[in-house]
């Protein structure tokens, strides 16, 4: 049951229709099914569930703009292997998204990591597109 849960709420990060907005001040009162997984957590479990193209969707807007992490110290909540901790380590304000993908995302694997570390900055309030 519980991987179902989480499975749904993997589902609600794929959601691409309308808006949704995180508000901590809110919390759920009916019963409660303790998935002992936090937000980051369910964050990282989505994007492994993605295609590259519903990530570059998410992230369209954002793509063809030059991106930089805001706050580098920050990288490290979100657990990455050490293909994506070198995507973070690139996103410096210097390239595009797209020059990025270019330069990192030389096959599948890699590409998937790229948009996958983008979309989890982008979602952790972590990136900024200027």
């Amino acid at each position: 049951l519980r991987e179902q849960q989480i499975a749904r709420l993997g589902d609600l990060c794929r959601w691409t229709d309308g808006d949704y907005d995180w508000l901590p001040e809110e919390t759920y009162q009916g019963d409660l099914m303790p998935l002992e997984i936090d937000v980051v957590q369910l964050l990282v479990n989505a994007s492994r569930m993605m295609t590259d193209m519903e990530l570059s969707d998410w992230l369209a807007p954002l793509l063809s703009r030059r991106l930089c992490t805001k706050d580098p110290s920050r990288v490290s909540e979100l657990h990455l292997g050490p293909l994506e901790q070198r995507v973070a380590y690139y996103v410096t304000g210097k390239a595009t998204g797209v020059q990025i993908v270019i330069q990192l995302g030389v096959d599948d694997d890699q590409r998937g990591a790229v948009l996958r570390v983008l979309y989890l900055l982008q979602q952790t309030d972590n990136l900024r597109a200027q």
